[in-house]
């Protein structure tokens, strides 16, 4: 999965500043910078003086810069991803790609169509020459729905095409509305972490953060997010030592999904010689997580996050908690779905 920050130049940010932000990023992992070069707000006189400067540290952070334009933006030297926001026509593409062969165009994965795609199959146009990266919407809401959002993709990687989307900062937010700048209206209000656990959860190709003064503990928390995987915060008061154990491990939902549970599938054999003492055996809520004891036989280890509420049993501990900010994620573990937790 890539990540990747954004850029405005002729806004807020001063061309130091921008440059600070690509080398925080960069030490974070981050190799993508969105740059938005038709925004109304935005100085032009100050887009061309800056270009130059951000484009040399691009190259020299090995960072791909993505310009966003329409088809009336002149796109200057050392820019080799363009993002077509607005007014371009399969032909158009394919008569880009063919006069620039080594570069990358970057379909509108929020307003593209699947006539707008067979088209350019018709022409030709190499899919490797091709992805996506969804709109963020600065108005609140505006931001897409989960059932369109993942329409879209559906079709967009049917194509072969990577897609990528926006995430908020709650920091550092952009001008001029500073209201966010999410993709999906369901992340505007939730951390910068959250919203890239959901959007990893929904097995995006690449994530933003939309606006351009992200705290670094938010660059951090993007940098940390694992592809295709669903990460829990878990809520404990625990201290059995076998809880570090869980902390960081990728686990996998068991391939025969139960109908109250979701059940990991290794933690019965990672457990074999753990000494789990019968405690806190209460009542389990709904995104409770619990751990079979001693007195379960050879259930002992099982792991297991509640989806429907169910009564206390002497033989099952309740080890955590995830918080109700987070219980949608639960909704994600199918199974064979890769999760981990980390402890609050």
């Amino acid at each position: 999965m890539l990540k990747g920050i954004s850029i405005y130049l002729g806004m807020e940010n001063t061309l130091e500043q921008n440059k600070a932000l690509m080398l925080k990023a960069r030490a974070y992992g981050f190799t993508k910078a969105f740059l938005s070069l038709h925004i109304p707000e935005a100085k032009e006189q100050a887009i061309h003086q800056e270009l130059g400067e951000i484009t040399a540290l691009a190259n020299k952070l090995h960072m791909d810069l993505l310009a966003d334009i329409t088809a009336t933006t002149k796109v200057e030297g050392g820019i080799s991803q363009i993002r077509l926001d607005d007014g371009f026509s399969p032909q158009m593409i394919a008569d880009y790609l063919r006069e620039h062969p080594d570069h990358k165009v970057v379909l509108n994965a929020s307003t593209v169509s699947a006539d707008f795609m067979d088209k350019l199959v018709e022409l030709k146009v190499p899919a490797d020459c091709l992805e996506a990266l969804h709109n963020f919407y600065p108005r609140p809401h505006t931001g897409m729905g989960e059932e369109f959002f993942v329409k879209q993709n559906t079709m967009l990687k049917a194509h072969g095409l990577k897609v990528g989307a926006f995430v908020p900062s709650q920091i550092g937010k952009r001008g001029p509305v500073y209201e966010g700048l999410p993709t999906l209206e369901a992340d505007r209000q939730g951390s910068t972490d959250l919203g890239a656990r959901h959007l990893a959860a929904l097995n995006l190709d690449a994530i933003f953060i939309g606006d351009n003064n992200p705290s670094e503990e938010e660059l951090e928390a993007l940098g940390a997010v694992k592809p295709g995987q669903v990460d829990l915060t878990m809520e404990t008061k625990e201290t059995a030592p076998y809880l570090q154990d869980l902390v960081g491990q990728t686990l996998h939902v068991r391939p025969d999904e139960a109908r109250d549970v979701i059940r990991a599938l290794e933690t019965r054999r990672l457990a074999k010689n753990w000494d789990i003492v019968p405690h806190n055996a209460t009542a389990r809520q709904v995104g409770a997580v619990t751990m079979d004891n001693n007195l379960a036989g050879r259930y002992k280890g099982e792991l297991e996050i509640i989806k429907n509420p169910l009564e206390a049993a002497k033989s099952v501990n309740v080890i955590g908690q995830i918080p109700q900010e987070e219980l949608f994620l639960l909704s994600y573990l199918k199974a064979g779905v890769p999760f981990s937790f980390k402890v609050k």
